[in-house]
């Protein structure tokens, strides 16, 4: 993607008039927790649409929430191939009427964008561009209520149609944002979306959700996981050991692509075997949808290893895609 297109602001109310969008491939989503004090949450679900060609970027994202009293979301999205990024501001008001909030989005500033760009990244501001944006200024002030969804067209590429989006929400904060006797045992409040048209169910839509991973080989817990609070779920899920390549699961056989059937899933952990290795994950969480216990098939490639510049080989990392086929070297 080597330019941004005019930055698109559709209104997607409560699932009606949804555009026709290919399928999609969910590359991130979060939330912001520092507008508890304002009353609301600030969630994102960051897409792909359409899901091929495969992603040609290797994208990461920052977000942080103005100390003001005027609350305000910014957005930081960087291609670290290409060392480009674009960033977003939104200024969200709660209404009087419950569940109603006024937004409106208009460009980052730069100095504060290189700020969380560079956050723990290490790279200099002169090594970076910023996405011309044609069409951005300040806009006119949405009214949404909870539920409805905005579609923010981030990146484009001119040759393909291919779109990177952010869809936005506001809601009421996520119940962990502030930690007491009434919410303790809350489950944090998300935010999904998807693209498309409804279609019936089919059994490779069952996802694997995996949150604060720790991995244990043949017993002992590898010291890279004992710190990972990383939230993921897709039909498929990755994760990279260090000095032992990448592993892929899923719930459903890809035959096809080299996958067997090597472990099981029940509850909170998934178990397998590669060779003579034990491998045991426990989640912060179900890892299946239900609580059956499910058969596990493993993909391994014990020669992967991130290849994005400033990789560090020797952290723990974990990931997800909607189908097998985006995730396997041909």
């Amino acid at each position: 993607m080597k330019k941004a297109g005019t930055a698109l602001l559709v209104l997607l109310v409560a699932g009606a008039g949804l555009p026709a969008f290919a399928q999609s491939m969910r590359i991130e989503h979060g939330v912001t927790t520092g507008t508890k004090k304002f009353g609301f949450g600030f969630y994102w679900e960051t897409r792909l649409e359409p899901e091929t060609p495969a992603l040609d970027f290797a994208s990461f994202s920052s977000a942080a929430t103005s100390s003001t009293t005027e609350p305000e979301v910014f957005r930081v999205v960087a291609d670290r191939t290409r060392h480009v990024y674009f960033g977003y501001k939104a200024r969200v008001e709660v209404l009087a009427e419950p569940g109603t909030y006024r937004i409106t989005f208009g460009p980052i500033d730069p100095q504060l964008a290189l700020n969380l760009l560079f956050l723990g990244d290490g790279g200099k501001a002169a090594d970076w561009t910023p996405l011309s944006t044609p069409g951005w200024g300040i806009g006119s002030p949405q009214t949404i209520h909870a539920g409805d969804v905005v579609a923010m067209d981030l990146l484009r590429n001119p040759g393909t149609g291919q779109r990177n989006v952010d869809y936005v929400t506001v809601q009421e904060p996520p119940a962990n944002a502030e930690i007491g006797f009434g919410n303790v045992n809350v489950p944090p409040r998300e935010f999904a979306f998807a693209t498309g048209e409804p279609r019936d169910f089919r059994p490779d839509d069952a996802e694997l959700r995996i949150r604060s991973a720790r991995v244990s080989v043949n017993g002992k817990v590898d010291p890279s996981t004992s710190r990972s609070d990383i939230d993921t779920s897709g039909a498929v899920v990755w994760f990279y050991l260090p000095k032992r390549g990448r592993f892929l699961l899923s719930l459903t056989p890809h035959p096809n692509l080299g996958f067997r059937k090597a472990g099981e899933v029940r509850g909170s952990k998934l178990s397998f075997t590669i060779g003579s290795d034990t491998f045991n994950l426990v989640a912060d969480g179900a890892i299946a949808p239900t609580q059956a216990a499910f058969n596990l098939y493993v993909l391994h490639d014990p020669l992967w290893k991130p290849d994005y510049p400033f990789a560090d080989l020797s952290k723990f990392t974990i990931g997800a895609a909607d189908r097998a086929e985006f995730l396997v070297r041909k």
